[in-house]
């Protein structure tokens, strides 16, 4: 459950990475190659022979507008945007085609009659037709226009097209409505997959501790008695003895000392490796937390052996029993379970 949730964050991810690479590449695409007029353009000035310049109205007219698809076909029309909605006004179809001459420079055709055709960059065109050179400034390509145009009969220049604002945002809502049901079922993907991982990691806990005392409770006298014996020696010992002497003198322990330590706690407590290790997965300072509690170590011998606030290491010990145990309890509740094992 938890790898289906990650790969479908995962797939969501790709998928918006992929469709901004793709767009990133179409704009690379028509920027490196002058002959793709593909997209939205928009007439801005008309230049007469004469020096007369003329500019789009934009707050009082129509806009006058192209759309150019492919490298064959462009549609004429003018747009008009309102509360209402975009009302397009189609003017016809035509045909074109563009390529590059051996001079460099652009050769441009609309049906058979050929214009002369200048690129400024990505966003502005210059084409010249009867004498007057038409600037064109190109537009964010509008899916939804292009769509009406491609789907649109042959006959379509005889109508009006009316893009209604509110089917506009009613999609625009739609697509939002679907992106929040997305996010929240990741979410609760997530949620759930985090439950069940909680649950069985509980469910888990809860067998091993049960085993560690049926092994507890079975175990002969005979070998209890003699476990018993072989701590009690251990204490007794120059190690034992010395380990805490370096500490109360505030000495600084080697990695060789705690891989020491740890074979030690093997001889003389055989189980406790084993069962800690079947419990939980410890970080460095939680494991050695519990090699010096095993040891009988007392908060201010651990401080100077981890560099650590006694506040540090008892908090540690709290959390420590809260994670196996799934309820909250405190340092001396994970001291005495660490001392039963």
């Amino acid at each position: 459950m938890k790898n289906t949730s990650v790969l479908s964050i995962l797939a969501l991810v790709a998928a918006l990475l992929l469709n901004a690479c793709h767009k990133a590449e179409e704009i690379a695409e028509n920027i490196d190659d002058p002959t793709n007029l593909s997209g939205v353009w928009r007439l801005e000035k008309w230049e007469y022979p004469g020096g007369s310049t003329y500019y789009s109205d934009l707050e009082n007219a129509p806009w006058r507008m192209r759309l150019y698809e492919g490298d064959s076909v462009f549609y004429d029309y003018r747009q008009k945007n309102d509360t209402s909605g975009t009302v397009i006004v189609p003017y016809g179809r035509s045909y074109f085609t563009v390529y590059l001459t051996a001079d460099s420079t652009l050769a441009y055709y609309e049906g058979e009659d050929p214009h002369p055709l200048v690129r400024a960059g990505d966003s502005v065109m210059v084409i010249q037709s009867s004498g007057i050179q038409y600037t064109w400034v190109r537009q964010p390509l509008n899916e939804e226009l292009r769509q009406t145009f491609l789907n649109y009969a042959d006959d379509a220049c005889e109508h009006y097209i009316v893009i209604s604002m509110a089917e506009r945002n009613l999609k625009r809502k739609n697509y939002l409505l679907v992106s929040v049901l997305l996010v929240v079922f990741v979410l609760l993907a997530a949620v759930v997959a985090y439950t069940l991982r909680i649950y069985k990691r509980k469910r888990y806990i809860e067998r091993q501790l049960l085993a560690i005392r049926e092994e507890t409770q079975l175990r002969p006298a005979i070998v209890h008695d003699a476990m018993q014996r072989v701590a009690e020696e251990f204490k007794r010992s120059p190690y034992y003895s010395g380990l805490r002497r370096r500490l109360r003198n505030g000495e600084v322990l080697s990695e060789a000392d705690w891989r020491e330590m740890e074979q030690q706690l093997k001889t003389v407590y055989p189980d406790f490796v084993r069962h800690l290790s079947s419990l939980y997965r410890l970080s460095e300072v939680e494991w050695r937390i519990c090699l010096l509690i095993r040891l009988e170590l007392s908060p201010s011998d651990m401080t100077k052996a981890l560099c650590r606030e006694a506040s540090s290491i008892s908090s540690i010990r709290s959390r420590l029993y809260a994670k196996v145990f799934g309820r909250k309890g405190s340092p001396r509740d994970w001291d005495e379970f660490i001392l039963s094992l």
